[in-house]
């Protein structure tokens, strides 16, 4: 495969493009396969080049992204082999129509971090062989367009951080090999939840309005590893049945009450991060936690948490940094979890804890 980059020496080097020659000037191979002007200065690039670059049926990725473009997003004429554009980390805005709509194999679409406005579009390209879409820090409005979950190769979607708005399609339910979702920092509402069911590697809808109840089967996909709700309007209680694959489970800042269901973590062996800080649990600490020997960061804090600290936490050897502020548990500090050499952050004020501090205390963060 020819690298414009390395034959050219042009990604990653200080090329100004009002000083150089005009990239139309640039005889392109038939051959080429791969163009990457990534990382240079060029501020906008001209018709011709888009022109010339249309009739190479080989080429098949097309890489811009950090060169201060600024503008609107060109039309992509022919460019009957592209299967990766990267525009991203430019200034382009405006809104995106039909410039995309001749392109037949695309197959990956990077826009983020630009100023896109207006509706997230629902057509890209001819055909529907879309793998990864990335729309994430523009100003996209609207709600997510139905379309999108007839994308059936979708296995990644990012449209974080814009100003998207009404409830997730249920349509996103149709995409059987979606592995990452990111929705987060939004304005989405409702009860969104309820609308898919889908076995995600990666779920991040945090920071949104979404309202309801966790599905009861949400958490549960096999190979689920991360799921991110915090910072929504959440309410009800923790689904009993959690994935053993999961790493990370963020439901902090939400409207969740309850106890903790002590058989939903008793066997999470990969479990590392567990943050469910600022809701209304109820109820003890469940011993059961101190079974996910991997856990490394456990914040219970901002609840209405009672009963004793269990002596079982001592067993998370791995345990980096522990929340319990603002909570009323009782009794004493037990010494075992004083024993823990890992610890970088330990919280437990504004609780009704007595008796004296363990001497064991003194080894915390040792190691």
């Amino acid at each position: 495969m020819i690298n414009i980059s390395q034959q050219l020496n042009i990604a990653n080097s200080p090329w100004n493009a009002t000083k150089e020659p005009n990239l139309s000037t640039h005889a392109l191979p038939d051959s080429l396969q791969s163009l990457n002007f990534s990382n240079n200065f060029l501020t906008s690039i001209p018709i011709e080049f888009f022109n010339s670059c249309g009739g190479i049926d080989g080429l098949k990725s097309l890489n811009f992204s950090n060169t201060k473009l600024s503008g609107s997003l060109p039309t992509f004429q022919k460019f009957a082999g592209l299967e990766s554009l990267d525009l991203s980390f430019n200034a382009l805005s405006g809104n995106i129509g039909s410039q995309l709509n001749d392109l037949r194999v695309l197959k990956i679409l990077n826009l983020c971090f630009n100023h896109f406005n207006g509706s997230v579009p629902s057509r890209f390209g001819k055909s529907r062989v879309l793998e990864r879409l990335e729309l994430s820090v523009n100003d996209f409005t609207g709600e997510i367009p139905i379309d999108i979950g007839t994308y059936g190769n979708l296995i990644g979607i990012d449209l974080s951080r814009n100003k998207l708005t009404g409830r997730i399609p249920e349509s996103i339910g149709n995409l059987t090999m979606l592995q990452i979702l990111i929705l987060s920092s939004n304005q989405l509402t409702g009860q969104s939840l309820q609308a898919f069911q889908v076995s995600q590697h990666y779920s991040d809808l945090s920071y949104n309005d979404i309202t309801g109840r966790i599905p009861s089967e949400f958490l549960s996909p096999s190979k689920l590893q991360t799921v991110d709700l915090s910072y929504n309007m959440l309410n009800g209680t923790i689904p009993e049945s959690i994935s053993p694959s999961l790493v990370r489970l963020r439901l902090g800042s939400n409207s969740l009450r309850g106890s903790i269901p002590p058989l939903a973590f008793a066997s999470l062996r990969n479990l590392i991060y567990l943050e469910l800080e600022n809701n209304s649990f109820t109820g003890m600490i469940p011993p059961e936690i101190g079974s996910c020997p991997k856990l490394a960061l456990l914040n219970l804090a901002q609840n209405q948490l009672n009963g004793t600290l269990p002596v079982e936490l001592g067993n998370l050897a791995n345990l980096e940094v522990l929340k319990l502020q603002l909570n009323k548990l009782g009794g004493e500090f037990p010494s075992q979890i004083g024993g823990l050499n890992m610890f970088s952050i330990l919280n437990i004020s504004w609780n009704s804890l007595n008796g004296t501090i363990p001497s064991s205390i003194s080894n915390c963060g040792a190691s």
